[in-house]
């Protein structure tokens, strides 16, 4: 049979790599967390009323919000990052 290899571009492009299920599989604890965040959210939606609800709703929202754009930018900045070294490598201000 034989292996058909792809670059890493290709590879997060079909979503072949996942830099966060790689991270929770190996964090229990982290998973644990995440867990406990998930059932403490659906029992305040569930349990909340009227104005309270409507703030938490607005908290959670915002939350998502703010914690999906930081991990998009560090993820971009670990990219940008990554180039800046290759530069260096192959201008030939890191050597062996």
């Amino acid at each position: 049979m034989e292996v058909i290899k792809i670059s890493i571009i290709e590879e997060l492009y079909y979503d072949n790599v996942s830099v966060q299920n790689a991270f929770l599989v190996k964090n229990r604890d982290l998973k644990k967390r995440m867990q406990m965040l998930t059932e403490s959210e659906n029992y305040l939606f569930d349990n909340l009323r009227d104005e309270n609800l409507v703030n938490f709703k607005r908290f959670s929202e915002a939350w998502n919000f703010v914690d999906s754009e930081t991990n998009k930018e560090h993820f971009c900045y670990g990219f940008r990052l990554g180039a800046l070294i290759m530069m260096d490598i192959l201008n030939g201000r890191i050597t062996d």
